[in-house]
Order: structure tokens, then C-alpha cells, then sequence
């Protein structure tokens, strides 16, 4: 039997069965996720990030590194984006899971450098959804409308933005000015209601990367003037 008569024939079965099946790669792997409702599991999968198996502290450390292993900065228009790894992981029932299957929020906290209000480092909380990217191996972009929120008076506010996707911000010790620099410290994910939750402090950070996670609003502004 050919391979486009197979997957066919796959197709069939799965529509037959009421399930959707769609395809994503990453790395040259091609990926097959069936959705019957909350359970919908990777056929294949790429070893560095199924944490499936493991347990306790062994998988914290290995959710972690991943996280921010291939966590990147990235810039699109007027936005910038904070993206972190994503893995596999193991329900309470013993099922795989995608982690933003098990986590439903992402929060990323953010200290300004080289800036003191009163003696306090200015602070930003980013709160969004947790959704699988294009690429199975990172979380969808947390976007960052930098400049939106450089239009807003500084101070020690709560933002909310929509587009493209609802993102919330919450700001403490803000001076006259807002900070362009801003450095990650923290990583949560977590389930709705937190029962379950994975934290990654500033500490746990400094023993993964060699050095902080950046996110320059300067670079916005550097681009347009280019432009």
C-alpha cells in the first residue's frame, strides 16, 4: 500500500471514529495528535522532550532545562515575543500529556536593569495562556506590546491587551519612566485553579543559563528609526 493511500485509509478510520487528527513537525519529525476531547497524545516524539517517565526532583530539573534551554526572544512589528520550551509530561491518571494540556497559564516575571524606584527594582508580571506553538518543542509566543504600553502613563498599573492573543501585565515600583530593559527572574506554569504548578525562581534560573533571558523595548524603537 502507497503512503498517501495509508495515511488516507488513517484519515478514515479517525473520521469514522469521530477524532481529528492534524500533523506538525519539528526537526524534520512529523508529529500525529489525535483530539478526542482533553486526551490528545504525540504518536512520535523527540526523546529530549518527553519527561514522561520521570519523577519527583528528577522531573522539575529536567522540566526546567528545557523551559529555558530553548527559551528566545523574538520581535514582530510593534510586539516582542517571549517564547520557552515545551515538553511532555504525565497526568495524574498515568496518560502523556503536553504540558500546556496540564497548565493553562503562563506567568513570566521581569525585573528592570539597572533601575531603582525608591531603592525597589521596577517589576513586570506577564500573564497568558499556555498554547503549543507551530513547533511542538516551544510554547507559543508570549507577545509583549511594548509599544502600546509605552503610550500608557508609568506607574504602578495592571494592563490588559487582546491581539494578538489576551495578555495581562502588572507593573510595581515604576518611577516616572518606564524601564526599556527588562530581565527575566521567574517562570510559572499553571493549571487553572494552581493545583498544579511548576515554578522556576531566579536562583533555579542562574544554574541554567549563563546568563538572563533579555527583553530589550529599545530594540522596538531602534527598528523603526531604521525604517
Amino acid at each position: 500500500m502507497s503512503k498517501p493511500t495509508v495515511v488516507t485509509f488513517i484519515f478514515a478510520v479517525f473520521l469514522v471514529m469521530g477524532s481529528f487528527m492534524t500533523y506538525r513537525s519539528w526537526n524534520g519529525t512529523v508529529y500525529v495528535f489525535v483530539d478526542d476531547g482533553e486526551n490528545r497524545n504525540p504518536a512520535a516524539v523527540k526523546q529530549n522532550m518527553d519527561f514522561s517517565t520521570l519523577k519527583g526532583s528528577d522531573l522539575s530539573l529536567a522540566s526546567q532545562k528545557r523551559i529555558l534551554e530553548e527559551a528566545r526572544v523574538i520581535q514582530k512589528s510593534s510586539q516582542i515575543g517571549v517564547q520557552l520550551g515545551h515538553f511532555i509530561t504525565r497526568r495524574a491518571n498515568g496518560k502523556k500529556a503536553f504540558a500546556c494540556h496540564m497548565y493553562k497559564s503562563v506567568i513570566l516575571n521581569f525585573q528592570a536593569a539597572g533601575m531603582a524606584e525608591n531603592g525597589e527594582t521596577p517589576e513586570m508580571e506577564v500573564s497568558a495562556a499556555c498554547k503549543i506553538g507551530e513547533s511542538v518543542g516551544r510554547i507559543a509566543p508570549i507577545w509583549i506590546p511594548a509599544e502600546q504600553i509605552l503610550l500608557e502613563r508609568p506607574g504602578n498599573v495592571e494592563l490588559n491587551y487582546n491581539e494578538p492573543d489576551r495578555v495581562s501585565f502588572r507593573f510595581d515600583n515604576i518611577g516616572s519612566n518606564w524601564p526599556m530593559t527588562w530581565n527575566l527572574v521567574s517562570v510559572t506554569l499553571q493549571s487553572d485553579g494552581a493545583s498544579q504548578r511548576l515554578h522556576i525562581s531566579d536562583q533555579e534560573m542562574l544554574k541554567i543559563l549563563d546568563e538572563p533571558l533579555t527583553v530589550k523595548w529599545s530594540a522596538l524603537r531602534a527598528t523603526a528609526s531604521e525604517e
